[in-house]
């Protein structure tokens, strides 16, 4: 769909506000995304850095606690008198069990006063005393003490009702055995204990005497167990996710997606003094890690995740506020643009356009007014420059167009109506009268020997007499008629009503008289013109325009054979002949290619000895429809088309290869005549032809006798052809001698060998003496000449002993043999050669 030049300009403008605002907004949406990045790091770094101030101040916390508790004499007691007097294989262990209840209270004030989740006393020897830990899923504390029982270590704990029972050993997640004591280092530790981060301080129980070094009597260690929710309060970071893994990378806390820390292959730094660790981003998370230790020195990770969904959902709200503000400046900004496109294009634009839309209605007399921009100004006065042009051509192309029309239909020499007028004129006609009993006539006019006047006088002088001739011709016509220049001399009258056809006839007669009236005095030279006129009958000779000039046209040149001055009616034995001969033509055309043609030959003899002396070769044509075609009918064709040259050229290579093919079988003897036409001669080739005939066939060229009309001795160049002929070795004969034009000077120049006596003078010689005198004055023609001379039309035994009284030595008719097929020659031969055979056989 086109669009306007408005919309266009329009989407321009609006594509020159939108781009920058879109490439603002590709480029904070990268910035916001840098930004919240940086903002997601730092955040983690916080976190990390805050829970570690935050684990410091919990470690000290415990410290000091642990410390105080040490320090308290009771404590210090209890741990004296189980250290120093309670040994492993002791049998009264209920002696001591009311010092571990009163260690295992003490703790127990501990933890419900501060911070401390779990708490433990140990003897010197590491035995463990007392215990409080927290009840499974955080239903209160639970007091635990241990004692032996036959050498073998129990574990009483406090029921709700006070009482003091045996704990299961699966029970206590407490390791009741003794452990070394030894290089006890009193910074605080770390351990996993279920989904849980334990941070651990222990510090030593001493008894302190005077005037004595101090000594260890037992070891106190208090612990604080961190699910996720105090690790994300101690980190001051809510929005985080935490996660501990395993040395192994084995996830112990912490989402399931969570990455694993040394998937880069790089130890995180130590939780507390290490080095600033790098944050990574990770396919969920935005990832910091630090590694911690547990007692037994085993490392495990702790890594803050900044969930990227997190990330997304900050980008996405900040995408929103950027986005408004880009839609609220492109808001404040297309109103401005929209009334500057307005008044910089729209409305000179319009105005343009209405000018454009004027010239388009034709009214090119409307003007636009001068415009507020340079550029739409000039394009407007351009316009308008433009729409006078236009006007001035489209007058300019009306007259010319008006002239052309009358030119089309006009004849431009004599101004009369050319053939495109009478045509349309003439189809009126045949339209008004149809269905009624009413007789039209067209006369075709052609003027006899306009041609001569051209060559010999100048076309100048041809033009103004035509012009004379139109002239005359219209004072001659009735009214109503119409009057064309159809040709060069062709004139042609449409007369659309006439009674009969002698109505018809006596206007052409009249027009006849008319050019006949007297000379026509042109530059000087008083022309008389004659004319032949056909005349068509509507609707006898055709009911449309083509049929009727088609038929006058025929008409006229029967009337032009007929003599000057002629009037003819159109007949349709003409047309069929002429159809016929066109028939001819075309079917000639393939007769070659298609094997139609054929050859037969008839014999020549000796008339004193009646052997056969030679054999002329003649062309047949079997038409597949037609049936057998006389050459004297499809010949003239041949050579008024020019196709004689293939059928000619197709005679000659074929008789060639027939003869050479009957002489090398022995049926075959003298020399073989083929007939040449005049247009062969004359077209330039025919000594190539004829050596290429031989060289294909093999025949000697002595054995070839080419027979000539004496119409070819009129012609230029036949002189040099012969002698060329002659040269090869062909010899030449002169067929139908006394019928054209004869000339002893052609028969003393020309190098012919023979003379052939044309038949009409042989057929009648017995009964007409001037025939037989001509017959004579021949053979002494061409015994004076030493030229050997051939009677053709021998059909009776009489003519044939006429011919030997007068001299003539060979002869050829059907006294002697029809022309027959190649297969029939060696019969004839055989019957020739018979013994006792005086008679020739009639074919």
């Amino acid at each position: 769909m086109k669009r306007s030049l408005h919309t266009r300009l329009f989407l321009l403008l609006l594509a020159t506000a939108l781009v920058p605002l879109i490439v603002v907004g590709v480029l904070m949406d990268n910035y916001l995304h840098d930004v919240h990045e940086d903002f997601g790091r730092q955040v983690t770094r916080d976190a990390l850095q805050e829970l570690t101030i935050n684990l410091n101040a919990q470690a000290e916390e415990l410290g000091s606690v642990g410390s105080q508790l040490a320090r308290m004499e009771p404590v210090i007691a209890s741990l004296n008198l189980l250290s120093r007097y309670q040994e492993s294989t002791d049998p009264r262990p209920l002696i001591f069990t009311p010092e571990k209840k009163k260690l295992a209270r003490h703790l127990q004030d501990v933890v419900q006063t501060t911070a401390v989740t779990t708490a433990c006393i140990r003897q010197a020897d590491g035995e463990l005393v007392a215990v409080v830990f927290p009840e499974r899923e955080g239903r209160g504390l639970r007091l635990a003490i241990t004692r032996r029982v036959e050498g073998e270590q129990r574990v009483l704990t406090r029921q709700a009702d006070g009482e003091w029972r045996l704990l299961p050993r699966e029970q206590f997640p407490f390791a009741a055995r003794p452990g070394s004591s030894r290089s006890m280092s009193l910074e605080p530790t770390y351990r996993i204990r279920r989904e849980e981060l334990v941070q651990s301080v222990r510090r030593p129980v001493e008894l302190t005497m005077e005037g004595a070094e101090s000594e260890q009597v037992g070891t106190l260690r208090l612990g604080v167990a961190m699910g996720d929710a105090d690790i994300k309060r101690m980190a001051a970071a809510q929005d985080l996710d935490f996660a501990l893994f395993a040395a192994s990378g084995r996830l112990i806390l912490g989402p399931s997606d969570a990455p694993d820390p040394l998937a880069d292959g790089h130890e995180p730094p130590p939780l507390v003094g290490g080095e600033e660790s790098e944050t990574r981003m990770g396919k969920n998370y935005l990832v910091r890690s630090r590694s911690l230790v547990d007692e037994a020195g085993n490392p495990f990770h702790l890594s803050v995740l900044y969930s990227r969904g997190l990330f997304n959902q900050e980008i996405a709200a900040a995408r929103w506020v950027v986005g408004g503000a880009l839609f609220l400046a492109l808001l404040l900004v297309l109103p401005a643009s929209l009334g500057f496109f307005r008044g910089a294009f729209a409305g000179p634009l319009r105005q343009v356009m209405e000018g454009v839309s004027a010239f388009r209605r034709g009214e090119y007399d409307y003007r636009i007014p001068e415009l507020d921009t340079h550029e739409t100004d000039r394009l407007g006065q351009a316009m308008n420059q433009m729409a006078q042009e236009v006007s001035r051509r489209e007058q300019a192309l009306r007259e010319t167009e008006e002239r052309l029309a009358y030119l089309a239909h006009h004849d431009p020499l004599t101004d009369l109506p050319n053939r495109l007028q009478l045509q349309e004129r003439l189809r009126k006609i045949l339209r008004d009268e149809a269905g009624e009993q009413q007789m039209a006539a067209v006369l075709f006019l052609d003027l006899d020997r306009f041609k001569t006047i051209n060559d010999s006088l100048g076309h100048p002088i041809g033009d103004e007499l035509l012009q004379a001739v139109a002239l005359r011709l219209q004072g001659a016509l009735p009214e109503g008629a119409t009057l064309a220049r159809v040709g060069g001399d062709e004139f042609t009258v449409v007369l659309p009503e006439v009674a009969d056809s002698q109505e018809a006839e006596g206007v052409a007669r009249r027009l006849l008289a008319r050019l006949s009236a007297g000379p026509f005095p042109v530059q000087g030279y008083d022309l008389g013109v004659d004319a032949s006129i056909g005349i068509s009958l509507y609707p006898d000779d055709g009911t449309d325009t083509a049929t009727l000039v088609r038929n006058a046209d025929s008409a006229m040149f029967q009337a032009k054979a007929a003599g000057p001055n002629q009037v003819r009616f159109y007949t349709r034995a003409f047309t069929e002949a002429v159809d016929h001969k066109r028939r001819l033509e075309m079917d000639l055309r393939q007769a070659v290619e298609q094997g139609q043609l054929y050859l037969v030959y008839q014999p020549q003899v000796h008339l004193e000895s009646a052997e056969p002396a030679g054999m002329e070769a003649l062309v047949r044509w079997q038409h597949p429809e037609l049936g057998p075609i006389s050459p004297g009918e499809f010949i003239p064709v041949a050579e008024e088309t020019h196709l004689i040259l293939q059928v000619g050229d197709w005679v000659l290579r074929e008789a060639c290869r027939s003869f050479e093919a009957m002489r090398r079988a022995g049926t075959s003897w003298g020399r073989l005549a083929v007939n040449i036409s005049a247009i062969q001669v004359h077209h330039g080739d025919l000594i190539q032809r004829v050596r290429a005939a031989l060289e294909e066939s093999g025949l000697p060229p002595e054995c070839l006798e080419l027979e000539v009309t004496e119409a070819v001795f009129a012609g230029d160049g036949a002189l040099q052809t012969f002698y060329g002929l002659r040269d090869l070795g062909v010899h030449l004969a002169v067929d139908d001698f006394g019928t054209g034009f004869s000339s002893l000077a052609y028969l003393k120049y020309l190098p012919v060998q023979r003379l052939k006596i044309d038949q009409s003078f042989v057929r009648d010689m017995l009964e007409d003496s001037a025939d037989r005198a001509i017959v004579r004055s021949v053979v002494t023609l061409g015994q004076s000449l030493s030229l050997s001379v051939i009677a053709e039309g021998v059909e009776t035994r009489e003519l044939e002993v006429a011919l030997r009284e007068e001299g003539c030595r060979e002869g050829q008719g059907f006294y002697y043999a029809r022309p027959m097929p190649e297969a029939e020659l060696g019969h004839w031969i055989a019957e020739r050669r018979r013994p006792g055979r005086d008679e020739p056989a009639d074919g």
